[in-house]
């Protein structure tokens, strides 16, 4: 399994595991050509032979020294193997450890919870309707 910056030609591959994993709450195809312009260094595969295990996604904030994870994904058939895991502590190594790293996470995701928790994450609000009507999510910052 190797963790690597996104290539141009990874683009629709990875659009398709977000599509599959994500449905109605998946990024647009469009968002990852975006992301891959606008925030290169904070997007990052994993791939195990020429297949996209997964994927993290981390960009600036307007906000001074702040990061947030906007999506962090794999593939189901690679789930267990330790790879959200060695995505995140990637993306975390671009940054300064001063710096703030947010993220938001279903409530009801108790393995996403759990890694986010072991990785240094604690929970500093959660909203009832961050998506709508029921769609409530954690807002969790890492603690250095």
């Amino acid at each position: 399994m190797k963790i690597i910056a996104v290539e141009k030609q990874d683009l629709v591959a990875l659009y398709q595991l977000e599509n599959d994993l994500f449905g109605h709450h998946a990024y647009p195809g469009f968002f990852f050509r975006q992301a891959f312009d606008c925030w290169q260094n904070g997007l990052l595969i994993a791939k195990e032979d020429d297949q996209i295990a997964g994927y993290v996604l981390m960009a600036q904030s307007d906000e001074a020294k702040t990061h947030w994870i906007l999506s962090l994904a794999v593939g189901s058939e690679y789930r267990g193997k330790g790879i959200a895991r060695l995505l995140v502590e990637q993306v975390l190594n671009q940054v300064n450890v001063s710096d703030l790293v947010k993220l938001t996470v279903d409530p009801n995701n108790a393995p996403a919870c759990r890694l986010y928790r072991s990785l240094g994450f604690e929970v500093v609000k959660e909203e009832a309707n961050y998506f709508g009507d029921g769609e409530a999510r954690l807002v969790m910052q890492l603690t250095r």
